[in-house]
């Protein structure tokens, strides 16, 4: 047992008319809480294995929306941006930033 769970029993068979001694019940209790700690930790290490690749697919799957939705924003040619409530620009398409580029470049009036 490791805390309340049981994690596995240890069934031992001693010769008839062996005494009962103290020194080897502690031992052996000390042995089965050993390895209850030892399983518990492999349990958990199991369990963080799993869930670390639980957050890498979910970090797949932003990271892929993200870029798709990057994508899209920048494939519209129409001026496109994202603006603070102060009015700083957070984001802009290509087609905002293409037109900025032609207007510093003196082309468009």
């Amino acid at each position: 047992m490791h805390g309340k769970t049981v994690f596995g029993v240890i069934n031992m068979y001693l010769k008839e008319g062996h005494p009962r001694d103290e020194k080897e019940l502690v031992f052996l209790n000390a042995m089965a809480s050993a390895l209850a700690g030892i399983i518990q930790r492999k349990h958990a290490e199991e369990e963080r294995e799993k869930l670390i690749g639980d957050l890498r697919n979910a970090l797949d799957i932003i990271s892929r929306s993200h870029k798709e939705w990057r994508d899209t924003f920048d494939s519209i040619t129409d001026m496109i941006s994202i603006v603070s409530k102060d009015f700083s620009i957070l984001k802009a398409n290509r087609g905002f930033f293409g037109l900025l580029q032609a207007h510093a470049a003196g082309r468009t009036q």
